[in-house]
C-alpha cells in the first residue's frame, strides 16, 4: 500500500513538473541576438556606470581612462556590447589609451529578463533617442530592422535594432512608445495605409469648401499606393484637352472613405495621354470637369500610379483629400505609416 501511494505521489510530482515546463514554455520571452567582438551592439552611455574586471562583476576594473582610479563607462561614451547574459554585459568602452574589455551589471543599462519582442520593423524613419527625451541625432529605425522590445520607461521603449556599419551589427536606443506600436504593425483606427513610403521633402496644408488639403512634395516621381481595399477610378482633369486643376488623379473609395489623389504623372506606370474621343463630365463633389480612363478593383498596397506636375507646375507631389462618410478629414491624422 505505501509503494502505491509513493508511486501515486512521484506521478503527481512529475505531473506538477511537467506543468510548470510547460507554463514555463509558453510565457517564454525571445533570446538576445548572438554577439561576439566581431558582431556587437553599439549604446552611448546615458550615465556613468562602473565597470569590472570579472563576468561576476565583483571587482571593480582600475585601467579606464588615467583620470580615474576605478574603471567606468563615463556619460555620452559609445560603447560595444559584445555579449549579453542574465547578469552581466560584456563590452569594449572608450579610454584614454583606445577601447578596453571590461563588464558592467547587466541591469545597469538592462532591466528585463529578455527581450519581450522580436520583430521586423513595419515604420521607416522612427527616431532612436540615446537615453529617454535625449537627442533624436542618435540614429533612426528603417523598414524591415530586426528590433528587439527590451522593457518600457515612462512613455519610451528600450530596443536593440539593426543598424549595421562595419562589425557593427545593432544598436541599443529609446524610441517613443507609441513608434513602437506602430513599429510592430499596428494599424491606425482608420486603418488606410498611407499611399507613399519614399521621402517626403515638403507638407503643406490647407482648407477649402472641399475639406482639408495636403500637399505631399517627394523631390521627384514616386509610387502611390492603394490605401485600402477598394475601387479606384482614373481621371483626368480636362478642358478641352488641356490638363487643368487636379490633371491626372484617383478617386479612391473604401467602405468609409472618399480619396483624391492628384496631380499623378501616370497610372500603374504607364503615361496616358488625353482622350479626345470622351466627353468631359463635371465631378459630383467639386468644380472639376473630368474624363474617367478606367475603373480598377484594388487591394490594400497595389500601386496606382506615380506621383508628379500634372495640372500643377510646382514640383513633383502627391495632392490628398479626404472624407469620410462624406465629410471632411484630416489627411495628416488619417492614415497608417508604412
Amino acid at each position: 500500500m505505501k509503494k502505491r501511494i509513493v508511486s501515486i505521489i512521484a506521478l503527481l510530482c512529475l505531473f506538477a513538473t511537467t506543468l510548470v515546463s510547460i507554463a514555463i514554455t509558453a510565457s517564454a520571452t525571445y533570446a538576445f541576438p548572438s554577439l561576439s567582438s566581431t558582431k556587437y551592439c553599439e549604446f552611448k552611455a546615458a550615465a556613468n556606470i562602473p565597470v569590472y574586471s570579472d563576468s561576476a562583476c565583483s571587482t571593480r576594473g582600475t585601467s579606464s581612462p588615467a583620470q580615474s582610479y576605478n574603471a567606468e563607462v563615463y556619460n555620452d561614451d559609445t560603447c560595444q556590447i559584445i555579449k549579453i547574459t542574465s547578469s552581466y554585459i560584456e563590452l569594449k568602452y572608450p579610454t584614454t589609451s583606445g577601447l578596453k574589455t571590461g563588464y558592467i551589471k547587466r541591469n545597469a543599462l538592462i532591466s528585463v529578463s529578455e527581450p519581450t519582442d522580436m520583430l521586423s520593423s513595419s515604420k521607416a524613419s522612427v527616431d532612436v533617442f540615446d537615453k529617454v527625451g535625449g537627442s533624436s541625432s542618435y540614429g533612426k529605425t528603417a523598414v524591415n530592422d530586426v528590433v528587439y522590445n527590451l522593457g518600457v520607461s515612462g512613455s519610451y521603449t528600450a530596443i536593440m535594432y539593426t543598424a549595421t556599419s562595419g562589425n557593427r551589427a545593432f544598436k541599443f536606443g529609446y524610441v517613443l512608445t507609441s513608434n513602437y506600436t506602430q513599429m510592430k504593425g499596428s494599424t491606425s483606427s482608420t486603418g488606410l495605409l498611407f499611399p507613399l513610403k519614399g521621402t517626403i521633402t515638403t507638407t503643406t496644408v490647407s482648407s477649402s469648401t472641399n475639406g482639408f488639403l495636403c500637399d505631399y512634395y517627394t523631390g521627384g516621381s514616386q509610387p502611390v499606393y492603394a490605401p485600402a481595399d477598394g475601387t479606384a477610378v482614373f481621371k483626368q482633369a480636362n478642358n478641352n484637352g488641356t490638363l487643368t486643376s487636379y490633371g491626372n488623379w484617383i478617386e479612391f473609395t473604401s467602405a468609409d472613405y472618399n480619396i483624391k489623389l492628384a496631380h499623378l504623372n501616370s497610372f500603374n506606370g504607364v503615361t496616358l495621354q488625353i482622350p479626345s474621343t470622351k466627353t468631359a463630365q463635371k465631378s459630383a463633389d467639386s468644380a472639376t470637369t473630368h474624363i474617367i480612363l478606367a475603373t480598377k478593383t484594388v487591394k490594400r498596397g497595389d500601386l496606382l500610379g506615380h506621383s508628379g506636375t500634372t495640372g500643377n507646375s510646382s514640383g513633383h507631389h502627391l495632392h490628398l483629400e479626404v472624407k469620410k462618410n462624406g465629410t471632411p478629414v484630416n489627411p495628416k491624422t488619417t492614415f497608417t505609416e508604412w
